[in-house]
């Protein structure tokens, strides 16, 4: 289990910090880790894509198992990712005839070192087994959500999220998001029981701005604060106009998605 850790009032970066004890956590299986380019916001062509990025720590991206290709996993130790806000684990397989050994997944909540994962059951509803809709039962808390059958889990991955199984019509599955929304999902794909690990992420404060800047995160100058030449709020005028992007492009209540029409 994780726990928030409060930095004793030192200074004045330390008096507000509240951080991720990472003491329970273990260094990572090599193998498994790759090597992640830091493109710092830009495409291929070199043009900046993404504003206020770049910098940054050093780090291996993680291959998660989000198809749970073993059926049979036990879980050995609990990993700290720097990619995500949630823990990972490291599980070995006990079927005799595997390639690959080793796999790693993204830690649902309540579950510990030792645990035993039976992946495509259709009777043991534990945290953690990765099922079938159809077989699951209704009401129950899922996350990391298929959205085509076998193509591993695409919702509710972040930490702290969860969905709930409402209600099953003929091949078709009723979930309900944690934003409240409704989907209908095919019922041969798969979920995993449980939370989400980590759900106290919205509480952690960095304390200090070099913390965002070892992310990669840098500093974002207001449009205020510019000058005309450079942003449409530039000149420090307030009124007269919505706020937009240094473009002119809304930014506060546009909606995003196509409209849906309904026939009666």
């Amino acid at each position: 289990m994780l726990v928030l850790k409060k930095k004793k009032k030192i200074n004045n970066s330390l008096r507000n910090a509240t951080l991720i004890s990472k003491n329970i956590l273990v260094n990572g299986f090599k193998s498994l880790r790759k090597k992640n380019r830091i493109n710092s916001g830009r495409n291929r062509q070199g043009k900046i894509t993404v504003r206020n990025r770049g910098g940054g720590k050093k780090k291996l991206y993680t291959i998660i198992d989000n198809r749970r290709v073993l059926n049979k996993l036990l879980l050995t130790n609990i990993e700290y990712d720097p990619n995500r806000n949630a823990p990972i684990a490291l599980g070995i397989s006990l079927e005799t005839f595997t390639r690959n050994k080793y796999s790693y997944i993204i830690l649902p909540k309540n579950i510990n070192n030792d645990k035993l994962l039976l992946n495509n059951s259709k009777s043991n509803f534990s945290i953690g087994n990765f099922i079938k809709l159809k077989y699951i039962p209704s009401g129950t808390i899922i996350h990391n959500i298929e959205i085509n059958p076998n193509s591993g889990g695409k919702l509710c991955r972040s930490s702290g999220s969860h969905s709930q199984l409402i209600n099953r019509k003929s091949n078709k599955a009723i979930i309900k998001l944690n934003s409240s929304q409704i989907k209908s999902i095919n019922t041969e794909c798969r979920a995993t029981i449980g939370f989400m690990f980590n759900s106290q992420t919205n509480i952690l404060k960095l304390g200090k701005a070099g913390r965002n800047r070892w992310k990669g995160k840098k500093p974002c100058v207001r449009g205020v604060a510019k000058n005309p030449v450079d942003h449409p709020h530039g000149g420090r005028t307030k009124g007269g106009r919505p706020s937009v992007t240094p473009w002119g492009k809304l930014t506060k209540g546009k909606p995003t998605r196509k409209k849906k029409y309904i026939c009666i």
